[in-house]
């Protein structure tokens, strides 16, 4: 019972930064969303196109990612969420790994 647009935009920067962009709307109805209703408890198995209260949606992400040396990772990312009836959310992150 929605409609969901996305789109990603994946950019080396050098041969050791890379930028990450994930841009994402969302258009939901609000009938049948519920994953607590049991399938018996149901009014029916099917909802119509966008049924019910429609809530638009709103999400952005950018990730940067830096390998400042061999086997080691570091990534930088914001998060943006925001939908009609709510502030806009931000989260930002770092984290750091190494593998081999």
């Amino acid at each position: 019972n929605l409609i969901q647009f996305t789109s990603e935009i994946n950019l080396s920067l050098n041969e050791n930064t890379f930028l990450d962009l994930h841009g994402n709307f969302t258009r939901q109805g609000s009938v049948g969303n519920s994953f607590i209703m049991n399938y018996d408890d149901r009014p029916s198995d099917t909802a119509k196109w966008l049924e019910g209260e429609i809530t638009n949606y709103y999400d952005g992400e950018a990730v940067i990612t830096w390998l400042p040396i061999k086997h080691h990772k570091i990534k930088f990312g914001m998060k943006l969420h925001k939908s009609e009836k709510s502030d806009l959310e931000k989260e930002l992150s770092i984290s750091y790994y190494t593998f081999y």
